[in-house]
């Protein structure tokens, strides 16, 4: 049975104990994340404030002796009921990678600064009505949470039929196969559910959730999918095919990619463009749809109807369908 997308904001939900992440080399988002610090340190309700250890000296300042405790660096052992983020959705992803893979995530609440900015919905001139929305709230029907599909990726080795796994780690956006940067084309194998589905030579794959449907796979010509569809995208990176094409799976699939014998010897595995680990011959990673989520606070005071964001995006921000202008050159 498919699981509900959209859940309520639950009875009696009280964000306590806030991360604050913005986007670093950004004055703008340094000023409204200090404006957001000094907001949330005035309110009794809130018991500790977490940011970076890199950041912590910018906002030190804010405090005085009657909170000065509430301001704290982030420890990912700790308690954290809600992550702020101001910046654009590489500061959502940054966020999200900040937690490690058994960690439930905490909702988030995303204020826009960024370029794109699908997973920011709202104007950071609007934090002081969104928070007194969010934290003041007395009925909890008009919040909810936006769920969106993560990856949880394994890395293994396989020698004479055995496979051996090391770490893993969660990707909200994709997972990315790729040759190194000198290097020439890579051979990798596609396993789905341990059956063989193909190989392929050319730069590497790319593999994605419906969220990060418009980020890399979309500009090596994937489809663009709804945040709402629960399912995984596979894409190739300069296939040296003129047949391949994206596959987009359901929940419940594993793949196996494995750098194929007549590979160039080493290749990068790309966490959300965030971090890279070298493969070699023999080696590869397991992924599969995770039972983590990452969960967008929708106010619907300030958003009513997602899907006509999501639409007006795509059109301003991508330019999709746009009609040809008739520029009068002859």
């Amino acid at each position: 049975m498919m699981e509900i997308r959209r859940i309520k904001l639950g009875e009696g939900t009280i964000f306590e104990n806030p991360l604050v992440i913005y986007k670093i080399n950004s004055e703008m988002a340094l000023r409204y994340s200090k404006l957001i610090i000094k907001y949330l340190l005035n309110k009794k309700m809130i018991q500790k404030i977490s940011v970076q250890k890199e950041t912590y000296e910018f906002f030190e300042e804010l405090t005085t002796e009657e909170n000065q405790n509430k301001l704290i660096i982030f420890n990912n052992k700790d308690k954290i009921d809600i992550c702020i983020t101001i910046g654009g959705d590489g500061t959502v992803l940054w966020c999200n990678s900040m937690f490690p893979i058994e960690y439930q995530r905490p909702p988030f609440l995303t204020f826009n600064l960024g370029t794109l900015g699908y997973m920011t919905y709202y104007d950071c001139d609007m934090y002081r009505d969104v928070l007194d929305e969010l934290l003041n709230h007395k009925e909890s029907d008009h919040i909810s949470y936006e769920k969106r599909s993560t990856l949880k990726c394994k890395f293994i080795s396989v020698d004479e039929n055995e496979e051996t796994e090391t770490e893993s780690f969660i990707a909200l956006n994709d997972i990315i196969f790729e040759r190194r940067e000198e290097g020439n084309m890579i051979s990798l194998e596609v396993y789905i559910n341990n059956e063989p589905l193909t190989s392929v030579k050319g730069d590497g794959l790319i593999i994605s959730t419906s969220t990060g449907s418009t980020a890399y796979s979309l500009s090596s010509g994937g489809t663009i999918i709804h945040y709402d569809v629960d399912c995984l995208l596979l894409n190739a990176k300069c296939p040296h095919s003129l047949s391949f094409r994206a596959l987009v799976f359901p929940r419940d699939i594993d793949l196996k990619i494995l750098m194929g014998q007549d590979s160039y010897p080493e290749a990068l595995v790309v966490k959300d463009g965030i971090s890279k680990v070298k493969r070699k011959i023999k080696q590869g990673i397991e992924v599969s749809l995770s039972d983590k989520f990452c969960n967008m606070i929708i106010i619907e005071k300030f958003i009513s109807l997602p899907i006509k964001v999501w639409r007006q995006k795509l059109i301003d921000q991508l330019g999709w369908n746009s009609k040809f202008k008739n520029t009068g050159l002859k």
